[in-house]
């Protein structure tokens, strides 16, 4: 993608372009604010409803993009505000990313066995790891644009997507019911 497909908003308007740093390189993006292509959101298939509700869905699509050969680009200096927000239980949000992140490995872990091990608050690693970003960038654009054609998108129907909304919805009580079974018997079970 390129710095002019990418779109800023603070507060409902344009940031005057001081105030803006060039946009970097970056393994992910979040998904609060993850402006992307309609066709590429399309061509990836949108965001992998096995990660429902939430917690590596942004992971999931941007490590579907670069595997196109895209570069992920984050700006520093963007900042989204939730007016609205919802509370997770400490507990169920525990669950959910440790889960995800299970799904997130089965599904890229080949792809993650070439990124450098994580080293906490290291200096030397954000410089290679900002040096082959980019590298990567600089490879992805002597390629020519990619171009997909635009396919015809399935009629929207909302009582499928409700459907499949309480399928997912129920599969997640299930399983969170299990892994709250499972945890208090390892509970009784020490004592």
């Amino acid at each position: 993608m390129a710095r002019s497909d990418l779109l800023f908003a603070l507060g409902g308007r344009s940031p005057s372009t001081d105030r803006l740093r060039p946009p970097s390189c970056g393994r992910f993006l979040r998904h609060e604010f993850a402006p992307v292509r309609a066709a590429l959101w399309d061509f990836v298939g949108g965001l992998d409803e096995q990660f429902y509700p939430v917690y590596y869905v942004d992971v999931d699509l941007a490590m579907a993009m670069r595997k196109l050969g895209f570069v992920v680009l984050y700006q520093p200096n963007s900042r989204i505000r939730h007016h609205q927000g919802g509370s997770t239980k400490v507990d169920f949000r525990v669950f959910l990313i440790n889960r995800n992140r299970l799904l997130f490995l089965e599904k890229w872990g080949a792809a993650l066995e070439n990124q450098e091990p994580y080293e906490s608050d290291s200096s030397d690693a954000v410089e290679r790891a900002l040096a082959r970003a980019e590298i990567f960038a600089d490879q992805c654009g002597r390629k020519s644009n990619m171009v997909f054609e635009p396919s015809p998108r399935p009629k929207f129907n909302a009582t499928e997507q409700d459907s499949r909304c309480v399928e997912k919805s129920q599969e997640l009580k299930n399983a969170y019911a299990a892994y709250q079974a499972q945890r208090s018997r390892s509970i009784f079970s020490v004592r």
